[in-house]
Parts: structure tokens; C-alpha cells; sequence
């Protein structure tokens, strides 16, 4: 026989030796293959959720029960799956979910294919019959009670009462159920769901917001509304959300608003003008409560009017009084010497006689006089008013009278301004050292040592706390406290800086920019259980301005980037560096899984491998697969103790290429082999590595080290 063709049945027998291996190790497999389109015509992007129960596979290798989860992209859909028609019972319940809820669910049957199979060659009306293990495939009705809370839900619902109608306004009857308000189409309906007619009548109108009318532009001061506030006083005009004060900051006439010259609105700011309109008020219809008959010339209601609501001042003559008594009573009528008092002629003065005058001969005013109040209209140089406990008498005004200063409000003391005695705040003595004086929400000074403290001695202030540690110490001691520290730049920011940290020569070691860049001599973070020390959320798009040294995250690439020597450049990841398993028979020893949407065109993977080899009795063979693509499936001599290699995986658009070296510590030659397979890109993959006791007794095979290295794709120059 030639040595080429025994060099190739060589090669046959190594490979049905391998195939028989990876037999025992997993079962048959049946691609399954579709694009999925959604009746509008896009494609359906989402998830498939494949679950099976325990069967027993054509090769006898055992299925157990299980689920996997399949990502379709773009309605791209493809999953290797073990056939079910060569087991009775066996199927494949799988839910379609997308838009975080499952859309539709249905039920495989997939027969051995060697080529794939689409969707309408596996689906299935109803599950086949029963699975192995006697568990039937029936589908029953799940009771209310079982599902969780969902009866309580049911319960709580609000429920159709008596009566209901379309088109009516809904009340909630008496035993709480939704039922529809009775009555006119023109009644009001009350808070307790009954209805009665509408009482006539208008109200103010109201504006909110509105934007008056003017040119925001650092010049103007007038601006005019669309209406005229009514009162005048019902405006609130607020200036970038500051309320502003009239006259302090404008005034009013009619709808026309002028701004004083210190409060102009600047080019860039926002007015806006709330008031009330006023309606007219002129009732319509029957009239009610307190009145009878109908508007706009109603009466009065019976039992309405007593004499508590008549004023004693009231013109209202007896002719108009429907009278039941008499009006008038003799009993406090003064006596005819009190009447003659009146005159002046007659009666003596006393307790019971007050009705005695100046012209009364036996009168004087040698005894000063009648009592009179001292800022009365008697005093030619007093200012009349009424004095109340705790009141001043001062001299005031241009030309000078006494009048009262009313008493000012609670600690407050008397000052002058120069002219005029006033109250004003207080300039209190005794407060704690260290104590920083405010005024409070009553306009009192006051201090709050305990939470605003200066320490002369030692330059130091603390806020939320008096415990001068630093020359600035912000912390909310409080029991509920929080402490937050703000800087905000100003309109006029720009490029200056918002925060420099100095040396004591004033050098400065670090700063916060304007747009938000930290800038610092050293950096020294330290991980902990709880949080990495760094964490960059990253960005689909590499960042426009780059220096050298720059250093950040690219999650459409899902790989970490630097910038050096003008060019951007992709960091290398280890996806897997372990060790591996041993076996005396055939087993997988080893494995590294590669997610769905990781990789990309361009990318590249490095694969290291080391076996070890115990005993010298049986050959022994390795095997290493990258989904279903096989790098390497190679017999080795008994007599070599140790094979290591590597194998470089291209990724490209249709697939992945491969090239794999190996070589042994004796007998086994240098090995090379290379081929391709198909595989995209976004698609999940399983690196496995095998090992084989060709003849299992002693011998043992073990996976002793690997290692998987991402390299991402990077084009350089660009």
C-alpha cells in the first residue's frame, strides 16, 4: 500500500475514533433556522424561550429537563436542538417574548436533519402524547385561587351599580358601587351623588402663566398683558420663577406692567404674569338659602332677619317693621328735672342726673375738666388716634406733632434712623463665641451655634456642626441630617474654573473645569467589597476630542480604549484562564463560553491549551471545538506525556477562520491545521476542549491549563 494512502486511512481511523468520542458526549443535533417577521412587515426582535422535558436522545445519550434562552435579532433565529421524533412523548414548548412580555407561545416536534430546518417543518398543533416519566402534556385550566393576589385584585375592583346609564356623570352609591347620577342634564351634582338644580351666579376668571407681551431684551422695562388684572393686587408676575414685589420691582396701571430700571429683565429671562379677571356677578334663575323667589329681584327667606342683624344706626322706620309688640318703652325716659337740666336751669347733678350742660350756672372747669383721651382733638399739637398698652407718644412729621408709635413686634428695639424713632432688629449681646448672628423667619436676630460656628482662634468654620476640624467642615449633625455640597457656575462662568485645591505656596495641585473635567497630580481610589474603585458606564461612540492617555469604555465594541501616539487603540480581554478536568475514559474537560452580541467582525481569538498525559498503556487523543466548528481532533502516541498548542480564530461577517498549532514534549510531532466555519458574529458560542483514553484503564488525560483572549477589532491608521 502506498505510504500517502496509509498516511490517510491513518487519518480516517483518528477521525472515527473522535467522532465516536464526541458521540458519547453529546447527542445528535438538528439546526433550526428562520427569519421572523411580524404582521406589519418589520422584523421581530425579542427572545425564545426554549424548554424541554428529560427524554432519551436516537444515540441514548440522556436529555434532561431544561430550558435555554435564544436571542433573535434582527428576526434572525438560529438554535441546534436534539430531535424529538426519535422519542415518543418528546417536544419542545417554546415562548416568543419581546417588549419584556411573552407574545406568543408554541410547540416544536424536530426530526434528524443534516441540512436546517425552518419553523413551519417543527411546529406543532398540540404537544405529542405524554413524555417520558409519565408527565402528559394536557393543558388544564388554572383556578383563580392559585394565581397569587389575583382574587384580592378581582375583590378590589369597583363594580357596575344601580342605576347605570350611558352618558351620565358616575357617583358611588351606598354600598359602593359605580352607579350614574339621576336628575337633569342641567342639575350640579353634590359630594354625597345627589343632584339638585345649579345655583346661578359668576365669579372671578383666572390667568395663569400668561407671557406678557415685551421684548426681553436688557432694555425694556413695559409690558402688557392680555386682559386687566382685576384688582390690580391679584397679580403675581414672577421673573425666571422669582416672585417680584410691587412697587419695589414694578407697578401696575391697567394691563400695562413697567419694570423699575434695577429689576429690567435681561435678554435670555422668562416672565410670566398670573391675575384674576373679574365676571360679571349678576345672578340668573331661582334664587336660594338666605333668599326666596327669583334673580335678579329676590326676597328675603322667612326667619332670616332677627334683630342681631340690624344695625342700631339703621334707617328703618316702624311703618316698615311688621310689629306683633310695642316699640317703645317710658321706663329710661330722663325725669322732668332731668328735663329741665337740659336747659341749664334746673336739676341737681348726680349718678341718676347726667343730663346737665356748660350752660348750667353751678358748673365749673376750675376742677380741669371732663376725663379726655391724651392724643384726643383737644390737644392742638397732637395727631388724634387711639392709644393701645405698649404704645409710644413721639414727635413725627414735617411739622412737628405728637403721635403714636404703635408697639413694634417681639424683640424688636427702639432706634432711631437719623429723623424718626423707630423700631428695628435688635444688636444683641451675649451670644455663645463663635456664634454667627442671621435673622430668623420673624425678623429677631438670632444665632444657632450648635450648626453655623466660626473659630477665631483657629480660622475655621463648620456648617451643620461646631466641631471646627478643617478650615471648612460641612456635615448636618442632625439625627435626620444630610450633608450635600454644591457648586454651580454663574451666567458669566465661561472657562474659569469652578473649584482649585492649592499648596500652601499656592500651587495649585488640582481643579474642576467649567466643562466638568477633573484635573489632578494623583489619583489613589482602592476597590472594595461593595464597589469597584472605577467605574465608567461607557459610551456607544468614541468620544470626539482625544489626548494621549486618554482611557474609556466603548460598549458598542464592549471593549476598553486608550489613546497613545495619536491613534486609538483596543484593549485584549481574558475571557477564560483556568484549569481543567481529568478522565480515564472520554469526557469534556473543559469549557469557555462566548455571549451572543460580544464579538464582532474583526474581532480575534486566542485560544492556549495544555494536556497532560498519565501512564504509557493506551494512546490517547485531544479535541477542541468552537461551537460547531472543530479547531483541532488529533490522536497522540502513548508514549508522549505532554501536547500544547494555540489556536487563532478570526471573526468575519459570514463566519469564523481558524488556524491551530500543537506540539508534544517527545514523540508527537508539530502539528498544523486551519479551516473555517460558519458562525456570525452575534451569535453565541461554546469553546469545548476533549480529551480521550483511547483503551480507558490507568492512562489518564487531563486538561492541565487554558486560556481564551479577546482580541476587538481596531483599524489603524483612520
Amino acid at each position: 500500500m502506498p505510504a500517502n494512502w496509509r498516511l490517510r486511512l491513518a487519518w480516517l481511523t483518528l477521525a472515527a475514533a473522535i467522532g465516536a468520542s464526541r458521540l458519547a458526549a453529546q447527542p445528535p443535533l438538528t439546526t433550526i433556522q428562520d427569519t421572523l417577521y411580524k404582521a406589519d412587515g418589520s422584523r421581530f426582535d425579542g427572545y425564545a424561550f426554549v424548554e424541554w422535558k428529560s427524554f432519551d436522545a436516537s444515540n441514548g445519550a440522556s436529555v434532561l429537563t431544561q430550558s435555554i434562552v435564544v436571542r433573535v435579532s434582527g428576526g434572525n433565529l438560529r438554535v441546534q436542538l436534539a430531535p424529538t421524533t426519535t422519542t415518543t412523548g418528546a417536544y419542545y414548548l417554546v415562548k416568543f417574548n419581546s417588549d419584556g412580555r411573552i407574545q406568543f407561545t408554541e410547540y416544536w416536534s424536530v426530526a434528524p436533519s443534516s441540512g436546517p430546518l425552518r419553523l413551519k417543518d417543527v411546529r406543532v398543533a398540540t404537544p405529542p402524547g405524554s413524555l417520558t416519566g409519565g408527565v402528559t402534556a394536557a393543558l388544564n385550566t388554572i383556578p383563580i385561587s392559585e394565581i397569587i393576589g389575583l382574587q384580592t385584585e378581582l375583590d378590589n375592583r369597583p363594580l357596575k351599580g344601580t342605576p347605570y346609564t350611558n352618558g351620565r356623570a358616575a357617583v358611588i352609591n351606598s354600598t359602593g358601587a359605580i352607579a350614574s347620577a339621576s336628575g337633569n342634564a342641567t342639575d350640579c351634582v353634590r359630594v354625597d351623588g345627589s343632584t339638585v338644580a345649579c345655583s346661578p351666579g359668576g365669579g372671578p376668571g383666572f390667568v395663569d402663566s400668561e407671557v406678557p407681551a415685551g421684548a426681553v431684551n436688557s432694555s425694556n422695562r413695559v409690558f402688557t398683558t392680555a386682559s386687566t388684572p382685576q384688582p390690580a393686587s391679584s397679580l403675581a408676575l414672577y421673573r425666571n420663577g422669582v416672585l417680584q414685589r410691587n412697587p419695589a420691582d414694578y407697578s401696575i396701571s391697567g394691563n400695562t406692567i413697567t419694570f423699575v430700571t434695577a429689576a429690567t429683565p435681561q435678554t435670555g429671562d422668562t416672565v410670566l404674569a398670573s391675575y384674576r379677571l373679574t365676571v360679571d356677578p349678576t345672578p340668573v334663575g331661582t334664587a336660594g338659602g338666605m333668599l326666596t323667589g327669583t334673580y335678579p329681584n329676590p326676597g328675603i327667606a322667612g326667619n332670616v332677619v332677627t334683630n342681631f342683624n340690624v344695625s342700631t344706626t339703621a334707617g328703618i322706620t316702624e311703618s316698615k317693621l311688621a310689629l306683633n309688640f310695642p316699640t317703645h318703652s317710658n321706663a329710661n325716659d330722663p325725669t322732668t328735672s332731668e328735663k329741665g337740666a337740659l336747659l341749664g336751669t334746673s336739676g341737681v347733678p348726680s349718678s341718676t342726673n347726667r343730663f346737665v350742660t356748660d350752660t348750667d350756672i353751678r358748673l365749673t372747669t376750675s376742677g380741669g375738666g371732663a376725663a379726655h383721651g391724651l392724643l384726643s382733638a383737644l390737644h392742638s399739637d397732637t395727631t388724634p388716634g387711639t392709644v393701645v398698652r405698649g404704645d409710644l407718644v413721639v414727635g413725627t412729621g414735617a411739622t412737628t406733632r405728637w403721635a403714636r408709635l404703635p408697639l413694634g413686634l417681639t424683640n424688636r428695639c427702639l432706634t432711631s434712623n437719623g429723623t424718626d424713632a423707630v423700631w428695628n432688629t435688635c444688636l444683641y449681646t451675649g451670644f455663645p463665641t463663635g456664634s454667627i448672628p442671621y435673622v430668623d423667619s420673624t425678623g429677631t436676630m438670632a444665632n444657632s451655634s450648635g450648626a453655623l460656628f466660626w473659630d477665631p482662634a483657629n480660622r475655621r468654620i463648620s456648617v451643620g456642626n461646631n466641631q471646627s476640624l478643617s478650615t471648612a467642615y460641612f456635615w448636618d449633625s442632625a439625627t435626620s441630617g444630610s450633608t450635600t455640597v454644591a457648586v454651580r457656575g454663574g451666567p458669566g462662568q465661561g472657562t474659569n474654573t469652578l473649584m482649585r485645591w492649592l499648596a500652601t505656596d499656592g500651587t495649585e495641585l488640582a481643579n474642576v473645569s467649567s466643562s466638568g473635567t477633573f484635573q489632578v497630580k494623583g489619583l489613589q481610589t482602592q476597590t472594595t467589597p461593595t464597589q469597584a474603585a472605577i467605574r465608567d458606564f461607557g459610551s456607544p461612540t468614541d468620544p470626539d476630542v482625544r489626548f494621549n492617555g486618554d482611557f474609556w469604555y466603548n460598549t458598542a465594541q464592549q471593549t476598553r480604549k486608550t489613546m497613545d501616539a495619536g491613534q486609538r487603540h483596543t484593549l485584549s480581554q481574558v475571557v477564560c484562564n483556568s484549569t481543567g478536568a481529568n478522565t480515564t475514559t472520554s469526557a469534556r474537560l473543559g469549557s469557555c463560553f462566548i455571549p451572543d452580541f460580544y464579538l464582532d467582525a474583526g474581532d480575534r481569538i486566542e485560544i492556549q491549551f495544555n494536556y497532560l498525559h498519565t501512564g504509557t498503556a493506551s494512546d490517547w487523543n485531544i479535541g477542541i471545538a468552537y461551537g460547531a466548528g472543530t479547531l483541532i481532533a488529533t490522536n497522540v502516541n502513548k508514549l508522549e506525556r505532554l501536547v500544547v498548542g494555540r489556536s487563532d480564530v478570526a471573526i468575519y461577517g459570514a463566519g469564523i477562520n481558524w488556524g491551530t498549532q500543537s506540539w508534544g514534549s517527545g514523540v508527537y510531532n508539530f502539528t498544523v491545521t486551519s479551516n473555517t466555519s460558519a458562525a456570525t458574529p452575534t451569535q453565541a458560542a461554546l469553546i469545548e476542549f476533549y480529551g480521550t483514553i483511547l483503551t480507558p484503564g490507568t492512562d489518564r488525560v487531563e486538561l492541565i491549563g487554558f486560556t481564551v483572549i479577546r482580541h476587538p477589532a481596531n483599524a489603524n491608521p483612520y
